[in-house]
């Protein structure tokens, strides 16, 4: 039970088993807020892909991978959908491929610009992992394919936005990065009217 809740439970049955002949005002007891969804990614499957030595696809990759598709979702999606500006995102992406934020790209990996969200609520948020083995038995690259569909709600009227397409991600000083791209962006309002934006970039080999 969550410690808010917990209060308000013992709050309720403190009322209840007082003397019925208090002349002390109740207090009024606000009603319990319901919490946003959480829009966080979960897997839908994994592969591996090897072209030397067969190797698996560890845990802990797959934790780093999660969190930075996590925190591109959160950063790149949702905040800009709740607030119309996107968190720092850059640092998510490969030296090489950051700077094509600034350019036309952004409007395809970014949810700026959309009427403001009173509400989220997602109707897919999954994603497939596909690891490239290398001739060691290492992963060297790891594909991501989206699958994200979110029902918003805005003063406005409602709409929907979706992301489909692969992120491809390396390791970069420890850190899993976003170095290549095959998306379409998706936006539609409650008559049906669309607006489609895609881009794609390749992974480039560290250091050329």
């Amino acid at each position: 039970m969550r410690p808010a809740v917990a209060a308000l439970v013992v709050v309720l049955g403190l009322g209840a088993s007082g003397c019925s002949g208090s002349s002390s005002p109740k207090r009024a007891v606000a009603p319990p807020t319901t919490a946003a969804p959480v829009v966080k990614l979960s897997v839908s499957g994994t592969d591996v892909i090897w072209t030397g030595k067969p190797g698996s696809f560890p845990d802990a990759t797959k934790a780093g991978v999660m969190a930075t598709l996590d925190q591109w979702l959160t950063g790149a999606v949702v905040t800009p959908l709740q607030s119309g500006a996107a968190g720092d995102i850059s640092p998510l992406f490969s030296p090489e491929v950051a700077p094509r934020l600034a350019g036309p790209d952004r409007v395809a990996l970014v949810d700026e610009g959309l009427p403001r969200a009173t509400g989220i609520t997602p109707a897919a948020q999954t994603v497939k992992l596909t690891a490239l083995i290398d001739a060691v038995g290492a992963v060297a690259l790891v594909t991501a394919t989206l699958d994200v569909r979110l029902d918003i709600a805005a003063v406005g009227g409602p709409y929907s936005v979706t992301h489909l397409g692969e992120l491809m991600l390396q390791q970069d000083g420890g850190t899993w990065r976003i170095a290549g791209y095959d998306v379409r962006s998706v936006h539609e309002d409650a008559a049906g009217v669309t607006s489609t934006t895609a881009t794609t970039t390749t992974v480039k080999a560290a250091g050329k």
